[in-house]
C-alpha cells in the first residue's frame, strides 16, 4: 500500500487557527486572565508572551485592537523575542488554551463533547501548528486542544471525588 491513511484523520474534527467563529480558534473572543493579566484572546496572549524580554512591544501587542493584529506584530521585530521560543512555544500556547478554557464553559462543554476525536488545525501553511498541505505538519495546536481536554477531565474527575 503506497499510502496509509487512518481513520482518525478522516473522522477528526478540523478547525483553523484563524476562525473567530470557531471555540478551538485562538482568535475567538473569549477573555481570560492568565498571570494576572486579562487577555481577549489565546493569540493575543500567546504572541505577547513571545516578547517578554521586551516589556513595551509585549504591552503593543497585549493591547492590540484585534487577534489578527495582534498575530500581525507578533510575527515582526524577531531580534527582540525571547532566546527560549522555540523550546517554550507549546507550552506559552497549552497555558493560553488551559485558561481559555477553564475560564469559559462554553468552550470547555465543546472540548469535552469531542470525546477522543482527534483535533486537527488545518492550516496548510504552518507545518508546526497546523497539518501542512501535505497532512504531514506537526499538528501542534491540535495535540494542544487533545492536552487540553485530557487535563479538564482529570480535573472533573478529581472534583467528583472530591479531591479539590
Amino acid at each position: 500500500m503506497l499510502f496509509n491513511l487512518s481513520n482518525d484523520l478522516e473522522e477528526a474534527l478540523r478547525f483553523s487557527r484563524f476562525d473567530d467563529q470557531h471555540l478551538l480558534s485562538t482568535i475567538s473572543h473569549h477573555t481570560f486572565v492568565l498571570d494576572e493579566e486579562t487577555w481577549p484572546t489565546a493569540e493575543h496572549c500567546y504572541q505577547a508572551q513571545k516578547y517578554s524580554n521586551h516589556q513595551a512591544y509585549r504591552d503593543r501587542i497585549a493591547k492590540a485592537g484585534s487577534a489578527q493584529e495582534a498575530h500581525k506584530l507578533g510575527n515582526r521585530w524577531w531580534p527582540l523575542k525571547r532566546g527560549d521560543f522555540k523550546h517554550v512555544r507549546r507550552v506559552l500556547m497549552t497555558r493560553a488554551c488551559y485558561c481559555k478554557a477553564q475560564q469559559n464553559p462554553e468552550v470547555a462543554a465543546f472540548l469535552l463533547a469531542t470525546g477522543d476525536q482527534k483535533l486537527m488545525e488545518t492550516s496548510i501553511y504552518d507545518h508546526y501548528w497546523g497539518i501542512g498541505r501535505d497532512h504531514r505538519g506537526l499538528n501542534m495546536l491540535g495535540e494542544v486542544w487533545m492536552d487540553v481536554r485530557r487535563r479538564l477531565r482529570e480535573r472533573q474527575a478529581e472534583m467528583a471525588n472530591g479531591q479539590e
